[in-house]
């Protein structure tokens, strides 16, 4: 698969962060890596629990709203 010029090599929960001039994209496995990230169940969990974390941390908005 492939998304905004970056190739994802299996299933998964990815967030891509774009400014315009650079892409950038980042496994939410590398965050859960119990998480069975082909099963659509435990990918959505581990979205919410992503999403969670970067509103306690007040880093990060807006909150992605697709996942990949």
């Amino acid at each position: 698969m492939s998304a905004r010029d970056h190739y994802f090599p299996e299933a998964g929960l990815y967030v891509i962060e774009e400014d315009g001039f650079t892409s950038i994209a980042e496994s939410v496995e590398d965050f859960f890596p119990d998480a069975d990230m082909t099963n659509k169940a435990e990918r959505e969990e581990a979205f919410n629990d992503y999403a969670e974390m970067l509103i306690e941390s007040d880093s990060y908005a807006p909150l992605p709203k697709r996942l990949c």
